[in-house]
């Protein structure tokens, strides 16, 4: 006679399904200073702002589905997301966030370019059957995603200073002799830091090298404030005419202009 068999498929918990990507690259400042960049990880987009109702955006990271009739078809789990990111100190200001649609959060300080390596890991809380019964078996799948902030020059920010120097007595009086006395202003850095906005740092020589190559290693990293800190001054007189004229390295009255840093034009 035929005889019934029972066949019981128990529940073998799969990691979740976490597809690859391609390096995230967008320009530093590619929003205001201190706003965060929400970078589509599938579509290689920056995308106007995290909510979902802003732009359409399919599920890209979920719980496996690949297993037909098992626990995971009632809904219960749920993926969490660990980062360990690889960047130069400074780069971002807070660690990096992904929700399941694949939109990475981040946040770069202002001013900042090079490349930084995030490993995003996805590690969902189901459940596997093992000796007898339902018991946790978490599964997480580990990405590294690259991110490649490329340079923006920035343009220069100036500022308007008044000084005031005495004039010389060129004769002397009652001879009517030359003095061939010369005007001084003397000026220290303060003349010139005085304004929050600009960096407090000193130039230096190097300052007005072309330095612009920037390490492009992995986890190499360059800020550009050198490049922003460059101080141009620019030396305006009124001659007796009432006429403004600058005072640069060919009309300086035969004085011979020095600078203890930096060049003359």
């Amino acid at each position: 006679a035929p005889k019934q068999m029972t066949l019981t498929t128990r529940a073998v918990n799969d990691a979740p399904e976490f597809p690859t990507f391609s390096t995230v690259t967008f320009s530093e400042d590619v929003n205001a200073d201190d706003a965060p960049v929400y970078y589509d990880l599938y579509d290689g987009v920056v995308v106007a702002s995290g909510d979902l109702a802003a732009h359409r955006v399919d599920e890209e990271i979920f719980v496996s589905q690949d297993t037909a009739l098992d626990e995971r078809v009632d809904g219960v789990q749920e993926l969490t997301f660990t980062y360990s990111t690889m960047a130069p100190e400074g780069m971002f200001s807070a660690e990096p966030v992904l929700d399941e649609y694949g939109v990475l959060t981040l946040m770069p300080n202002p001013d900042v370019f090079g490349w930084a390596v995030i490993e995003i890991t996805a590690t969902d809380n189901g459940q596997s059957y093992i000796a007898g019964s339902m018991q946790d078996d978490f599964r997480s799948v580990t990405r590294t995603v690259t991110v490649n902030i490329t340079p923006v020059n920035d343009a220069p920010v100036t500022f308007d200073r008044s000084l005031e120097v005495l004039e010389v007595e060129e004769y002397a009086n009652g001879t009517g002799d030359a003095t061939n006395a010369v005007a001084s202003l003397p000026l220290s850095p303060s003349d010139f830091l005085g304004d929050a906005s600009i960096p407090t740092e000193l130039a230096k020589q190097s300052d007005f090298a072309d330095d612009m190559d920037y390490d492009s290693s992995l986890g190499g990293v360059e800020y550009d404030e050198e490049e922003q800190g460059l101080r141009v001054v620019e030396f305006t007189v009124v001659d007796e005419f009432g006429n403004s004229v600058v005072v640069d390295k060919d009309r300086n009255n035969n004085v011979p202009i020095t600078l203890s840093t930096g060049v003359i034009t």
